[in-house]
């Protein structure tokens, strides 16, 4: 019995270890898609996600079969042995008080101890299962708690300079990430960065600019070369330490779930203000809130620094996010400043007031600026250029231009002016463990209170049994131990049964918290079949006298009174600050909010009245935080296809979505080209390869009214042009909104509205809002776009 115990527990921890990855794959499925769940509603792919879902869940429910079969398995013979014991004992002392060997006493001692002895080795099976799933646990968090990391940010040794001066250089440096050590990021880069000086990195996507960054950082170690800081080796510097030096502000800004004042207040762990006083605490919080513009707003919200963000910062705009974590990472007055697109998702009044503080803040420390929109690091001490890993110019900004090569070309896709002028611009379950135990212990409790009052009627009736039973036959005696086992039994069971009862009471609880989240009517109901249909969509959209506030702050309007009309095949420019209302539009037109009051029409029809489902099948979406889901390339793509049939499709329709984002040669270098993996939430891309697989998925769906919410944020320069001219072509015939911040990329709309405080101030051309000399070619100037 033991052997078998021992194999069937080596197979269901070998089961157990298999569920456990397979559920953890389709957890990865539902974080995916609950974290971005406008982008799936926008696509419509909830049924094939929710497919993936369940194809991972069978994959599940079969090892799970597979464990069932082992447990039963293993049950059987424990209680096959329990019960053949229970025979033995009843069959040996029935033959022994036959032949008055011995007396009903020692008969229900004997008889009483193999039966509690038979149920301790029964219940035996059920601890092994949950020992067998402790141990399959178990194994992972071991696995990782005894994994000795490479880079270990808990340990104490290495070396902790006194003063750090901020003397950067990077010697002969390889690279390739981990997941793909045949593609090389950084080959042989070699930089110095003097103390207080700012050095900006530009080039295209994947050229190793955030790499760089990662390295400083200690996530990774680079294969080849040695990175110094103040002549120390990197790699010989305490890990803690040296990020204590080190603030970090990239290019998706990161919130946690709770108040501002906290999420700005984890910038001061690690450094000698974390134990300061609260007053002290508030007024440094309250002061980086202000260098990073981020103060006006944070006021006029009615709880003000005590406001919740929502997971993930989902409360707040991209603006309002980025400027937080701006003041997070300068809250501290860190020695060193890393920009990773910091100001990307900033419009241009706040870039500009943002850049002039980092720019006083930089004045004191050595930075390092990755951007794309060349406008903020005009005044860079030194600006270098790389491509494919390498540094092919290295210069200031006038320089670069003088010499007219890779970075003339960048400023001219642009648009910049090539002045000495400053630019204004640019940054503008708990107690399962004792419960258990309780219930062994009221099982047992049952068995034993069972057992001692059967025990005392024998004593009470101590006279009358063995008269009874020597005077019968061995009938009188088999049918007394059939009754006496029917009443252990039933008892065993009632107890048990009985110290249920508590799980009882919290299953019925969770299943009415799930049946209550089932029986919500959602008011805008994308499963919905009722709605009216549009057979033939031209594409004009009109909003009118359109007034909304968010669910979550009913008393901060944010639009008042909007009305634009966007005619069928027009080009129409969202621009204004952030927190203005242009992605609430964009939010309204794809329906994830109903309007408080006007309306929205489509082709003249009320889109309330539409059916949500079909409705959206007209629009694509693409955002300004790229949303990337577990799983390939090609599978991120065929989203924007919804929940049709993807496997029909040809792949040239495929290849050439690519072709238009500018993504499909960098796709075809890749080992695996279409089936690589993006990792959950695209992990395991570059931003800007991202926001073009994103592009890429959105062309694919060939709507007839594409909305681009910052599009192309996150592109390089190069890029950007030849994205921004595969949107231009591919918004020929078909009505395009775009929210844009920088104003390079919508010049050339039909018309362009500018948002202030939730309504359209100005209206009309690039060169007919420049003529107005308004707010608009204020917006210009701080860009320094050329006016003509």
């Amino acid at each position: 019995m033991l052997s078998n115990i021992g194999i069937a527990t080596y197979f269901l921890v070998k089961c157990i270890n298999q569920t456990t990855a397979v559920i953890g794959e389709a957890s990865t499925v539902a974080e995916d898609v609950l974290s971005s769940i406008r982008n799936t509603v926008a696509f419509g792919v909830q049924q094939r996600l929710a497919n993936k879902f369940d194809a991972k869940l069978e994959i599940a429910e079969m090892y799970g079969i597979r464990k069932g079969f082992i447990v039963a398995t293993m049950v059987s013979v424990i209680w096959f042995v329990a019960y053949t014991t229970y025979s033995l004992a009843f069959w040996e002392g029935s033959r022994l008080i036959n032949s008055g060997e011995i007396g009903i006493g020692a008969l229900m001692t004997t008889v009483t101890s193999v039966m509690i002895g038979a149920f301790a080795l029964a219940n035996v099976a059920p601890g092994f299962e949950a020992m067998g799933g402790s141990v399959g646990a178990a194994y992972k968090i071991f696995e990782a708690i005894n994994r000795v990391p490479v880079i270990d940010s808990e340990r104490d040794d290495g070396e902790q300079p006194n003063e750090l001066v901020g003397r950067i250089e990077f010697q002969n440096v390889k690279f390739a990430y981990p997941s793909r050590p045949n593609v090389p990021v950084l080959d042989d880069f070699n930089l110095v960065i003097e103390p207080g000086q700012t050095v900006a990195l530009v080039g295209a996507s994947g050229s190793g600019k955030s790499t760089i960054i990662g390295l400083l950082e200690r996530f990774y170690e680079p294969i080849g070369g040695t990175i110094t800081i103040d002549g120390h080796n990197l790699e010989s510097l305490n890990v803690k330490w040296l990020r204590r030096q080190l603030s970090l502000v990239s290019q998706e800004p990161v919130l946690f779930s709770c108040s501002i004042y906290k999420n700005i207040g984890y910038g001061l762990i690690g450094t000698p203000y974390e134990n300061a006083d609260e007053e002290t605490k508030s007024e440094m919080i309250r002061q980086a809130c202000e260098e990073a513009n981020a103060w006006e707003f944070i006021k006029n919200l009615t709880d003000g620094l005590d406001t919740e963000v929502g997971e993930r910062g989902f409360l707040l705009s991209g603006g309002q996010k980025q400027r937080i974590a701006i003041a997070r990472a300068i809250v501290s007055q860190p020695k060193l400043l890393l920009l990773d697109e910091a100001t990307s998702a900033l419009d241009t009044k706040s870039e500009g007031i943002v850049q002039e503080a980092l720019d006083r803040a930089l004045q004191s420390r050595t930075t390092i600026i990755i951007a794309h929109r060349l406008s903020t690091i005009r005044d860079a001490d030194k600006i270098v250029v790389m491509s494919n890993g390498k540094i092919i110019e290295t210069g200031t900004h006038n320089d670069l231009l003088s010499r007219q090569g890779a970075y003339h070309l960048l400023v001219q896709a642009q648009n910049i002016r090539a002045t000495n002028e400053k630019d204004h611009l640019a940054l503008s379950d708990e107690g399962s463990k004792e419960q258990k135990e309780l219930y062994k212990v009221d099982t047992r409790a049952t068995r034993g209170s069972i057992s001692s009052l059967v025990i005392k009627d024998l004593e009470r009736d101590s006279y009358y049994e063995p008269k009874v039973i020597t005077r019968s036959t061995f009938t009188l005696v088999k049918s007394f131990f059939t009754a006496f086992t029917a009443v252990i039994f039933g008892a065993q069971s009632a107890g048990q049964m009985f110290s249920y009862a508590p799980s009882m009471g919290k299953a019925r609880q969770a299943a009415q918290s799930f049946l209550q989240i089932l029986d919500i009517r959602p008011e805008i109901d994308s499963l919905s079949t009722e709605g009216q249909t549009i057979e033939n969509v031209q594409g004009e959209l009109e909003f009118r006298d359109v007034h909304f506030r968010y669910p979550t702050r009913r008393n901060v309007p944010v639009l008042r009174g909007t009305n634009f009309t966007v005619k069928p095949g027009q080009f129409v420019a969202l621009v204004g600050p952030s927190g203005c209302g242009k992605s609430t539009s964009i939010s309204l037109i794809e329906q994830f909010y109903r309007p408080l009051a006007g309306q929205i029409l489509l082709d003249g029809v009320d889109i309330t009245s539409l059916n949500v489902s079909n409705y959206r099948r007209n629009i694509g979406l693409v955002q300004q935080e790229p949303v990337l889901y577990q799983g390939t390339i090609r599978e991120n793509i065929l989203m924007g296809l919804g929940d049709s049939d993807a496997d029909t499709i040809p792949e040239e329709v495929l290849f050439s979505a690519a072709r238009k984002a500018n993504i499909h040669n960098f796709i075809m270098s890749l080992p695996d080209r279409y089936e690589t993996l993006c990792g959950s939430k695209g992990v395991l891309l570059s931003g800007g390869q991202k926001q073009r697989i994103a592009i890429a998925r959105a062309l694919i769906r060939d709507p007839k009214v594409l909305l681009l919410d910052e599009a192309t944020s996150a592109l390089d320069s190069e890029s950007e042009k030849v994205v921004q001219a595969a949107l231009d072509a591919a918004a020929a015939g078909r009505t395009t909104i775009a929210v844009a911040h920088r104003l390079s990329t919508i010049q050339n709309a039909d018309k362009i509205c500018v948002f202030d405080k939730g309504r359209i101030v100005e209206e009309g051309t690039h060169d007919q809002l420049l003529q107005k000399g308004g707010i608009y070619s204020t917006l210009v100037q701080m860009q320094a776009l050329e006016g003509n």
